[in-house]
């Protein structure tokens, strides 16, 4: 039977696992986490390096800053990314991954302990077919705790498999949107003053874009029972809300994963069904594609991805959804973000994307 596995996941640990203090590394307590993927479209991509926590207390980063993270391919090349903060690291920007290598990553901590990810072959994407979305009403559940019905968009997504072929397959995507600031144009940097967090001279910026991760979920599936058929998926649906209100892209990810990466995500999703969350204690750790060089009983948690990803865009423009929003920037002291879109959120700017029409 195909299989699709909805997993939650924070962004900030893309490709962890449950949260337990399980054993240290070098004495200090936690268990390394790892995450992140590469693929055969334009990166940079990002490594992220965490120790667990035990609830209630926060990440010790400094655990993993100043690492030395490299990837390596069967063909010698060696690839070392750039220490950015608090345990993120990334590729050279015109580093891209190939079809038919194969990549390992390895990491050296800065207190000397030595990880590496099982080599893995990037296998040939699998084009989607189309992707397309409806309008829905649907229950949601509301931050109030009760579930409504609301108008929502729901995206869908078809591709055909490969006839004789096993594929194992994974999507995410990522957003894009246009926010605006209603307030901008009506103060000027002469009249801040009069609203608190605002110095003089401080210009407000009327129109930003800003992106999200589709790392909420994933789906993934296995062609076992459907080789060589077309095939339909839900991908994701949200109510009408801000990110809809001007212009709004969706870029759609399908990629070819290997059978080990796709056996960790469907271990992961029946491991949350049964506690509830991914990162509450439970009563075994699900390992992925990392061990350690020094210690080879030594608990890693995570995954290191290789897929070729195939891709498509969906572009929405102010009318295409019936959908205004209403911007709550009465009273006395507005909200920042009424005056300056680059309040929004914290990657929201005034430049605006390359492909953006």
């Amino acid at each position: 039977m195909k299989k699709y596995i909805l997993i939650p996941v924070l962004l900030c640990l893309f490709f962890s696992s449950c949260i337990e203090r399980l054993g240290t590394f070098k004495g200090k307590a936690g268990v390394l986490v790892v995450s992140g993927n590469i693929n055969n479209q334009p990166g940079p991509y990002t490594v992220n390096l965490s120790p667990t926590k035990v609830f209630g207390e926060g990440f010790n980063y400094q655990l993993v800053e100043g690492a030395i993270v490299r990837i390596l391919s069967d063909d010698g090349e060696e690839i070392s990314l750039t220490d950015r903060y608090r345990g993120k690291y990334t590729t050279p920007e015109d580093f891209v991954g190939e079809v038919g290598k194969s990549y390992q990553l390895m990491i050296t901590l800065r207190s000397g302990e030595n990880y590496q990810s099982d080599w893995t072959e990037m296998k040939p994407a699998i084009p989607i077919d189309t992707v397309y979305y409806t309008l829905e009403e649907r229950p949601i559940l509301t931050d109030a705790d009760v579930v409504v019905d609301q108008s929502t968009l729901v995206f869908w997504l078809e591709y055909n498999n490969v006839k004789d072929q096993r594929d194992y397959f994974r999507w995410s995507y990522v957003e894009d949107f246009k926010v605006m600031s209603p307030l901008a144009i009506v103060v000027g940097p002469e009249t801040l003053e009069d609203f608190p967090g605002y110095g003089i001279g401080d210009a407000p910026y009327k129109f930003c874009y800003a992106r999200t991760f589709g790392f909420e979920f994933l789906k993934v599936a296995d062609d076992l029972l459907t080789d060589g058929q077309s095939q339909k998926i839900e991908l994701t649906y949200f109510p009408f809300n801000r990110k809809l209100d001007l212009e709004y892209s969706i870029e759609i990810y399908q990629h070819t994963v290997s059978e080990k990466e796709y056996n960790y995500w469907d271990a992961l999703q029946t491991q949350y069904n049964n506690v509830g969350s991914i990162f509450e204690t439970s009563n075994y750790q699900i390992q992925g594609n990392l061990k350690s060089i020094d210690d080879p009983d030594e608990l890693v948690l995570g995954y290191f991805g290789v897929s070729a990803a195939s891709t498509k865009r969906v572009f929405l423009v102010k009318g295409e959804i019936p959908y205004e929003h209403y911007y709550a920037c009465g009273g006395e002291i507005p909200p920042s973000w009424c005056f300056d879109c680059r309040s929004y959120s914290t990657n929201a700017t005034i430049e605006k994307p390359s492909f953006w029409p």
